[in-house]
């Protein structure tokens, strides 16, 4: 027997949702929602992006970012994540899928020649974050690998072959929970 993705995402995330409004007001300040501004090196959201992070309750999180990577190229990335809080830290384990422009350089002296194309990437990542309650502010490190999972047309000099194309990433968030 199989079950749909979204029926079964419905009956397990239904609860999460409805009570999220309530948690927002009378969670910790670690437990609520956050936005904040991240840099970093190959991240999901680029080496400058943003993100907005929902906490669903405690135990789970939505992360939505979009920032520019390598060349001012425009970069989103949505990323579900497990957590686990003490007292003002929260330890997170996280996967999920971004996209945006990726360029790659060749030649004898690897900048003779750059080939270009959209790729979509699949994340995982480990982070850690410290909040501090009573300025409401967080800062969160993470780092993780991207799989390139498929791409769009390569523009530029010579073929790119992507499949099973793996970066490692890691980046810092900082910023103010809602």
């Amino acid at each position: 027997m199989k079950v749909s993705p979204c029926i079964l995402a419905t009956v397990v995330l239904a609860p999460t949702l409805a009570f999220a409004d309530d948690l927002s007001s009378t969670a910790p300040v670690r437990d609520r929602s956050r936005f904040g501004l991240s840099v970093g090196v190959f991240t999901p959201t680029g080496e400058l992006g943003a993100e907005y992070t929902w906490v669903a309750n405690p135990n789970l999180e939505l992360g939505l970012g979009a920032g520019v990577g390598g060349g001012w190229q425009p970069q989103v990335a949505i990323m579900p994540r497990l957590r686990l809080a003490t007292k003002h830290t929260s330890y997170s384990l996280g996967a999920g899928v971004s996209t945006g422009r990726y360029t790659t350089y060749g030649g004898d002296f690897g900048w003779e020649y750059a080939r270009r194309t959209l790729v979509l990437w699949a994340n995982v990542e480990l982070g850690i974050q410290r909040t501090w309650a009573d300025e409401a502010m967080f800062a969160r490190v993470a780092g993780g690998v991207g799989l390139a999972m498929a791409h769009g047309t390569t523009t530029g000099d010579g073929d790119m072959m992507f499949s099973d194309h793996v970066v490692p990433y890691f980046g810092i968030t900082v910023g103010h929970t809602l």
